[in-house]
Protein backbone atom coordinates (compact mmCIF):
# COMPACT_ATOMS: atom_id res chain seq x y z
CA UNK A 1 0.00 0.00 0.00
CA UNK A 2 1.18 3.06 -1.09
CA UNK A 3 1.06 6.54 1.52
CA UNK A 4 1.15 9.65 0.69
CA UNK A 5 2.26 12.36 3.04
CA UNK A 6 0.89 15.75 2.84
CA UNK A 7 2.70 18.50 3.86
CA UNK A 8 0.55 21.11 2.79
CA UNK A 9 -0.76 22.05 6.27
CA UNK A 10 2.46 22.54 8.15
CA UNK A 11 4.63 25.74 7.23
CA UNK A 12 7.58 24.76 9.19
CA UNK A 13 7.66 21.14 7.29
CA UNK A 14 9.22 21.14 3.91
CA UNK A 15 10.18 18.63 0.91
CA UNK A 16 13.76 17.21 1.23
CA UNK A 17 16.36 19.05 -0.80
CA UNK A 18 14.04 22.03 -1.80
CA UNK A 19 13.58 25.56 -0.44
CA UNK A 20 10.52 26.14 1.57
CA UNK A 21 8.43 29.95 1.76
CA UNK A 22 7.98 30.66 5.25
CA UNK A 23 4.81 32.72 6.54
CA UNK A 24 6.35 35.68 5.95
CA UNK A 25 7.46 35.11 2.58
CA UNK A 26 11.44 34.56 2.75
CA UNK A 27 12.85 31.03 1.62
CA UNK A 28 15.08 29.23 4.34
CA UNK A 29 16.76 26.15 2.77
CA UNK A 30 16.34 23.32 5.74
CA UNK A 31 18.54 20.16 5.62
CA UNK A 32 17.34 18.28 8.58
CA UNK A 33 17.36 20.85 10.77
CA UNK A 34 14.80 23.17 12.49
CA UNK A 35 14.34 26.28 13.76
CA UNK A 36 14.58 27.11 17.28
CA UNK A 37 13.45 28.74 19.07
CA UNK A 38 14.87 30.34 22.59
CA UNK A 39 12.82 29.45 26.01
CA UNK A 40 13.07 31.84 28.34
CA UNK A 41 14.79 30.23 31.58
CA UNK A 42 13.63 31.23 34.44
CA UNK A 43 15.10 28.96 37.09
CA UNK A 44 18.59 31.31 37.73
CA UNK A 45 16.35 34.26 38.12
CA UNK A 46 14.04 32.05 40.07
CA UNK A 47 17.11 31.23 42.34
CA UNK A 48 19.26 34.01 42.00
CA UNK A 49 16.66 36.13 43.85
CA UNK A 50 15.26 33.53 46.19
CA UNK A 51 18.66 32.13 47.68
CA UNK A 52 20.42 35.93 48.78
CA UNK A 53 16.89 36.80 50.00
CA UNK A 54 16.88 33.64 52.31
CA UNK A 55 19.84 34.25 53.70
CA UNK A 56 19.24 37.82 54.81
CA UNK A 57 16.10 36.55 56.27
CA UNK A 58 18.44 33.94 58.68
CA UNK A 59 20.71 37.02 58.80
CA UNK A 60 18.29 38.91 60.29
CA UNK A 61 16.60 36.16 62.55
CA UNK A 62 20.25 35.25 64.14
CA UNK A 63 20.67 38.68 65.01
CA UNK A 64 17.56 38.93 66.58
CA UNK A 65 18.48 35.38 68.39
CA UNK A 66 21.33 36.88 69.33
CA UNK A 67 19.89 39.92 70.55
CA UNK A 68 17.30 38.45 72.75
CA UNK A 69 19.62 36.07 74.32
CA UNK A 70 21.84 38.58 75.85
CA UNK A 71 18.59 40.70 76.89
CA UNK A 72 17.56 37.21 78.72
CA UNK A 73 20.74 36.43 79.89
CA UNK A 74 21.46 39.80 81.21
CA UNK A 75 17.61 39.95 83.24
CA UNK A 76 18.57 36.19 84.34
CA UNK A 77 22.24 38.15 86.03
CA UNK A 78 20.84 41.03 87.53
CA UNK A 79 18.04 39.18 89.56
CA UNK A 80 20.54 36.44 90.94
CA UNK A 81 23.12 39.19 91.69
CA UNK A 82 19.88 41.05 93.60
CA UNK A 83 19.52 43.53 91.06
CA UNK A 84 15.68 43.80 89.97
CA UNK A 85 16.26 44.95 86.69
CA UNK A 86 18.40 48.66 88.37
CA UNK A 87 21.95 49.28 87.06
CA UNK A 88 25.10 49.63 89.43
CA UNK A 89 26.08 52.63 90.84
CA UNK A 90 29.59 53.90 89.79
CA UNK A 91 31.37 52.45 92.86
CA UNK A 92 29.61 49.43 92.28
CA UNK A 93 26.66 48.85 94.60
CA UNK A 94 23.27 48.33 93.05
CA UNK A 95 20.81 50.94 93.12
CA UNK A 96 17.77 51.50 94.68
CA UNK A 97 14.91 48.46 94.76
CA UNK A 98 17.27 45.73 95.71
CA UNK A 99 15.34 42.61 95.99
CA UNK A 100 16.95 39.65 97.52
CA UNK A 101 16.50 35.54 96.05
CA UNK A 102 15.00 34.57 99.05
CA UNK A 103 11.96 37.55 98.70
CA UNK A 104 12.13 36.83 95.08
CA UNK A 105 11.17 33.24 95.97
CA UNK A 106 8.64 34.44 98.67
CA UNK A 107 6.99 36.38 95.63
CA UNK A 108 6.79 33.82 93.33
CA UNK A 109 5.43 31.74 96.31
CA UNK A 110 2.97 33.66 96.83
CA UNK A 111 2.29 33.98 93.41
CA UNK A 112 1.80 30.02 93.00
CA UNK A 113 -0.44 30.31 96.03
CA UNK A 114 -2.99 32.39 95.08
CA UNK A 115 -2.90 30.76 91.37
CA UNK A 116 -4.05 27.48 93.76
CA UNK A 117 -6.43 29.29 95.81
CA UNK A 118 -7.91 30.40 92.34
CA UNK A 119 -8.24 27.34 90.52
CA UNK A 120 -9.93 25.51 93.99
CA UNK A 121 -12.42 28.03 93.82
CA UNK A 122 -13.19 27.35 90.17
CA UNK A 123 -13.15 23.71 90.57
CA UNK A 124 -15.21 24.00 93.46
CA UNK A 125 -17.89 26.27 92.47
CA UNK A 126 -17.89 24.00 89.53
CA UNK A 127 -18.20 21.20 90.92
CA UNK A 128 -21.55 22.46 92.95
CA UNK A 129 -23.04 23.53 89.97
CA UNK A 130 -22.80 20.14 88.57
CA UNK A 131 -24.05 18.74 92.12
CA UNK A 132 -27.30 21.04 91.76
CA UNK A 133 -28.23 20.60 88.61
CA UNK A 134 -27.92 16.84 89.06
CA UNK A 135 -30.25 17.38 92.07
CA UNK A 136 -32.36 19.28 89.88
CA UNK A 137 -32.72 16.68 87.19
CA UNK A 138 -33.47 13.66 89.74
CA UNK A 139 -36.44 16.07 91.46
CA UNK A 140 -38.15 16.46 88.21
CA UNK A 141 -37.68 12.78 87.37
CA UNK A 142 -39.23 11.83 90.69
CA UNK A 143 -41.72 14.64 90.21
CA UNK A 144 -42.79 13.15 86.50
CA UNK A 145 -42.86 9.41 87.61
CA UNK A 146 -45.20 10.56 90.85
Amino acid sequence: MDHVHSVSGNPDLCVSGKSCQTTDGTSSVTRGSRKKKKKKKKLPVILGSSIPSFLVFCAIFGAVAAWHHRRKTAAIASLSAGQAGAANKPNGTPQGGTMSTQMVGKMGQAVINEFKVSIEEQITSEVTNQVDEIAQNAQQQDVRNA
